[in-house]
């Protein structure tokens, strides 16, 4: 395959791209104040039920 370096050096590093979206869930959580963002971390059970899915998918030979 070959390359035309010519134009690869005529084009921007980097490009910036614009999406439309929609935020469908809170991206902020709060506690009992309200005023004060409060981030939580994953729950032991949660982090543990993901990674046993991982593990028995790789032993499972998937």
């Amino acid at each position: 395959m070959t390359y035309d370096w010519a134009s690869l050096r005529d084009r921007p590093a980097v490009v910036e791209e614009r999406f439309p979206r929609e935020v469908l869930t809170p991206l902020m959580m709060h506690g009992a104040r309200r005023s004060q963002a409060e981030s939580r971390p994953p729950s032991f059970k949660g982090v543990f039920r993901s990674w046993w899915r991982w593990r028995s998918r790789r032993l499972a030979g998937w």
